[in-house]
């Protein structure tokens, strides 16, 4: 069974985003994310997103590599291009539908305990993280 996600960028009083079916937990499409975003894609947010919500209308199958963490190689198919500055600060926020409990990862700072994340949005007890 795949853990369903969106990948989404905030517009206006909404979200503009792509289905994205497998690997859809904190550990998964969250640890890709933070990847990318810090290794292929240089911490350039704008492209990122482009990569990921604008190039991609059908959504993705999965970004997750073949281990936990790991991330496909974008290299290969995809253009890249920095941009010269990007004057917001790059967050990314997890939700859990079924809690109703979200949390917010800054991806230009240290990686996160993605297992600590998914405790927390499963509405578990603090275990000293």
């Amino acid at each position: 069974m795949s853990t369903r996600s969106v990948i989404a960028r905030q517009a206006g009083d909404g979200f503009i985003g792509r289905y994205h079916h497998s690997d859809g937990y904190p550990s998964g499409v969250g640890a890709a994310i933070y990847k990318l975003y810090n290794g292929y894609f240089k911490q350039d947010a704008k492209r990122m997103l482009e990569v990921l919500i604008d190039e991609h209308p059908a959504g993705w199958s999965t970004i997750v590599g073949s281990g936990l963490g790991e991330v496909t190689d974008f290299s290969k198919a995809i253009g890249f291009h920095e941009s010269d500055v990007n004057e917001q600060k790059a967050l990314m926020t997890i939700a859990d539908m079924s809690t109703k409990l979200f949390y917010t990862v800054r991806l230009d700072g240290p990686e996160p305990s993605w297992q600590y994340i998914e405790r927390t949005l499963a509405g578990e007890e603090d275990q000293d993280e």
